[in-house]
């Protein structure tokens, strides 16, 4: 059992918080406020409900504090120990060394009511640190289609864009120079096109794979690094499988249904954990530019509202940052990884994953 002190200046003032190991993915923090922060809460709250209360025989927010106290203490008790619980929580949890990736389950030690110490428990589930072990120099095996001659691609790509314009009735390739033809293409010279083209072909590379090696990455990764998923993140992975799977007016109180998507949240949660470590480790860092940039891609790809992504506020930012860190670790991964590009099955469609991006 470890101790942080709580170092709110205006509140918290030499409230403690002891962290209780209830097991690999679960702590319990144990919070004690002192008694006169308890009751300075009270006071606060108190007069706040004074502005605003009517009693017989005294003006709007002028009835004394006592006659409030007594006709509204229970709502005022309830008040000021959210907000003690609260700020306490916030405060608390500042100082620790593990990521928290739960709603803390409050409970109550003692009464709350200004003459003692105020004692409460959070139980709450964690991401511990963990070392991930054998991510470099992974055996991976890409079809060959993956691995072009970028430059060769590139000379393709704007022979194709110059036939596209020829088709254009107004327009004789023969009787323009290079310079007329990439300005009629929207660019300045024919080395901002290259440089356009090329940065497209080396994006779409680099999300084809991702893809296509992420699945052989995330085996191999779980079979090295056998760590613990806490069981909130293995529900909250159900219900976006679910959701995934069904839309957003499946059951998701189904028992029968989340047990067959549970073997597979396990394996997701414990792989995109695996890479949210291995990105710590290699000190990846992602830009509000970046997830933004993923945000207006992923809307644009699935024709969705803006709107739509607003209505769930910081948390539809914070999910896209995680995508991009897990992106972004498996291309750390890939960097030292010994690829081996392999002849697709015969009989498998080819896939156009090499066409640049705009």
């Amino acid at each position: 059992m470890t101790e942080l002190n709580s170092l709110n200046e205006n509140l918290l003032t030499n409230s403690s918080c002891l962290i209780e190991e209830v097991g690999p993915t679960r702590r319990k923090l144990l919070i004690t406020v002192p008694s006169n922060i308890v009751s300075t809460a009270i006071n606060d709250i108190s007069s706040n409900v004074q502005k605003t209360t009517e009693i017989r025989g005294f003006r709007k927010g002028k009835a004394p504090i006592e006659l409030i106290k007594k006709f509204h203490m229970s709502d005022i008790i309830q008040k000021a120990a959210d907000k003690v619980v609260r700020d306490a929580y916030s405060e608390s949890v500042k100082n620790i060394d593990f990521q928290i990736i739960s709603q803390p389950q409050i409970e109550p030690d003692n009464q709350f009511d200004g003459q003692t110490e105020f004692k409460f428990s959070a139980v709450v589930d964690i991401n511990p640190k963990v070392d991930i072990q054998g991510y470099k120099g992974l055996d991976l095996k890409l079809p060959t289609k993956m691995n072009p001659n970028i430059e060769e691609e590139v000379e393709k790509h704007i022979a194709r864009l110059k036939e596209e314009l020829a088709k254009t009735p107004d327009v004789n390739l023969n009787d323009m120079s290079d310079e007329e033809i990439a300005k009629r293409l929207g660019h300045k010279d024919m080395t901002e096109i290259r440089e356009t083209v090329k940065k497209g072909f080396q994006d779409s590379l680099e999300d084809a794979r991702v893809n296509e090696s992420f699945e052989s990455i995330v085996e191999q990764l779980i079979a090295k690094n056998p760590i613990e998923v806490a069981e909130s993140l293995i529900e909250n992975t159900i219900d976006k499988l679910m959701m995934e799977e069904f839309g957003d007016s499946v059951d998701r109180n189904n028992v029968e249904m989340r047990n067959s998507f549970r073997e597979k949240a396990i394996h997701t949660a414990r792989g995109v954990l695996i890479l949210g470590h291995i990105a710590r480790q290699e000190a990846v860092e992602v830009s509000q530019f970046e997830v933004i940039s993923e945000m207006s891609r992923f809307m644009q790809e699935n024709r969705i509202n803006p709107n739509t992504l607003r209505q769930h506020g910081s948390r539809i930012f914070d999910e896209f940052s995680g995508q991009v860190t897990v992106r972004k670790a498996v291309l750390k991964i890939l960097e030292t990884a010994n690829i081996e590009y392999v002849d697709e099955e015969k009989n498998r469609e080819p896939e156009d994953v090499l066409l640049p991006k705009e």
